[in-house]
């Protein structure tokens, strides 16, 4: 009974071992596919990333590219607002110039101008004081001319030159 005990327990043992061997293999089947999945996915992952990764690459050179492009207009950009700004100075200054410049010949134009006037003034005042003069003499060398009395005794009414007129007038106010 031992023998068959042990026989039977051998059989058990033996069919436990037997179903623990399929599940074992079932499981190392399992396993062998799980790690195949693992290995194929890793795979995937591993070119997915270097996919990733030589694309952002690209980008990266791409945008470095479009930085450098957009950095060298930038700076001709500035250069020539710089060249902008300083003919624009320069323009303001000769303006500034130009404007004192005018400024100075309107000043100078009225100074003229008001000297003009002046004159003309002093002179139109000098001419009715000459023309005044010229009626009062006028006036009085007509009541010495009605009056002979006064021309004889003034001796106004003798001629100033006292050879009378010369021949020819051009040699005495040439001469």
């Amino acid at each position: 009974s031992d023998a068959n005990q042990t026989e039977g327990e051998l059989e058990d043992s033996l069919h436990k071992a037997l179903v623990k061997k399929e599940k074992v293999t079932h499981d190392r089947e399992v396993a062998r596919k799980d790690l195949a999945y693992a290995k194929q996915f890793r795979l995937n992952e591993t070119m997915r990333a270097n996919h990733l990764y030589e694309v952002a690459k690209e980008k990266e050179g791409q945008i470095a590219d479009e930085h450098a492009k957009l950095d060298h207009q930038l700076k001709d950009d500035q250069a020539a607002l710089d060249a902008k700004e300083a003919t624009m100075e320069e323009s303001e200054r000769s303006q500034k110039y130009v404007v004192h410049w005018l400024e100075g010949c309107v000043a100078f134009t009225w100074a003229i101008a008001l000297y003009l006037v002046w004159e003309r003034c002093r002179r139109d005042k000098m001419s009715k004081a000459l023309m005044l003069t010229i009626a009062q003499q006028q006036k009085e060398n007509d009541a010495l001319r009605s009056n002979p009395a006064i021309l004889a005794v003034s001796g106004l009414g003798k001629p100033l030159l006292g050879g009378g007129a010369p021949d020819r007038w051009d040699e005495y106010f040439c001469s």
